[in-house]
């Protein structure tokens, strides 16, 4: 179909105009944003052609948005299509593609802002609080309405082309590196990959009594929403939505989207970050953002213990061996460091959670 057979699908009459954007694409995820321009409105058209992007999923992504609305967050609605559904099949550039069709943000994008508008002197966002309040709102919730996992899923894969989780995948890619590039350091990354496991274990053995919810699963940067002033209002794209343990989204989050102010110190040799003082910065920091997130989200005493281990767990092994495989001066600070996090029996974030 053309862009304009596809449209047609949402819309009787032409739209004043168009533009195509190419978000992605690849053998197993091709994506694409229309903007179409109607007389009086705008719609954003999106087409996605991979194995997470269903209609089964969409349907649901218009539920959360309503569930969202009801505690006060706005996203782009989901509109039905001229033969009453949310989600339309189509065939677009010879791929099998869903469709669907979400109203123009009535609020500003992120990224369409200015960054001190929203940036504190500290470096920390204006609205990084708001979205931890989100967070914590939706995770009170419990939601148990949509079946699938997101992205962020820990022990099961995310979609049916993921063999095992992110997590797993990461670490024997690593080991994979070690072999190949860094033999020297079998002995170490042996008991590197002893503790990881005895870690683990701990964490599986307890991880399916973790209370779970349904979130948007990627609350930060170019998703979010805001207004003039820098204050969140709410999210768009919904695309690694799902359910998850609620304390697996509230870590992942502070690591991967709200900690841009965590202090790296400078180490002289071209690994920031590798050091007690920093690792002390960011548990600093996620104990300050549980801190928050207890205001509106009454942690479990089974989640008190696992957030530990949940750390240990998704954070060590997350740097890039082959980038520093030349270099064994580097490499050295690079296992020592991972080493020392997993070996690391004092991390406790119990007051933060707790009363």
């Amino acid at each position: 179909m053309t862009i304009e057979n596809i449209i047609a699908l949402f819309h009787r009459e032409k739209p004043v105009n168009y533009t195509l954007e190419m978000i992605r694409t690849g053998e197993l995820d091709s994506r694409w944003v229309v903007t179409v321009e109607c007389e009086n409105e705008k719609y954003m058209l999106k087409i996605a052609s991979n194995s997470f992007t269903t209609e089964e999923r969409i349907s649901g992504w218009a539920r959360m948005i309503d569930e969202f609305t009801k505690l006060g967050y706005y996203s782009p609605a989901i509109r039905e299509s001229l033969n009453g559904k949310c989600v339309e099949r189509v065939t677009y550039e010879g791929m099998n593609c869903v469709v669907w069709e979400e109203e123009f943000a009535k609020f500003n994008l992120h990224d369409s802002m200015d960054k001190s508008v929203h940036t504190a002197a500290d470096g920390k966002h204006v609205y990084h609080d708001e979205v931890l309040g989100f967070l914590a709102k939706v995770g009170q919730m419990h939601y148990d309405f949509f079946p699938y996992p997101s992205a962020w899923v820990r022990f099961v894969p995310f979609t049916p082309d993921d063999e095992t989780d992110e997590i797993t995948e990461c670490v024997e890619t690593f080991n994979g590196l070690v072999k190949e590039k860094a033999p020297e350091f079998s002995e170490q990354w042996n008991r590197i990959l002893t503790l990881f496991e005895e870690n683990k274990k701990k964490l599986e053995a307890i991880y399916g009594e973790l209370p779970a919810s349904v979130f948007q699963a990627d609350e930060a940067g170019s998703n979010l929403i805001l207004d003039d002033a820098g204050h969140f209002v709410g999210v768009i794209d919904y695309n690694i939505a799902g359910k998850e343990v609620v304390i697996n989204r509230f870590l992942t989050a502070v690591l991967y989207g709200l900690s841009d102010h965590r202090k790296w110190e400078p180490d002289g040799q071209g690994l920031p970050g590798l050091n007690e003082e920093t690792l002390e910065s960011l548990l600093c920091i996620i104990r300050d953002a549980f801190g928050t997130l207890r205001e509106h989200y009454s942690f479990t005493e089974t989640e008190v213990i696992a957030l530990p281990l949940l750390f240990k767990y998704i954070y060590p092994i997350e740097y890039a061996l082959g980038k520093y495989a030349e270099e064994p001066e580097k490499l050295q600070m690079l296992f020592d460091y991972i080493e020392y996090v997993l070996r690391k029996d004092d991390i406790d974030f119990r007051d933060a959670m707790l009363l």
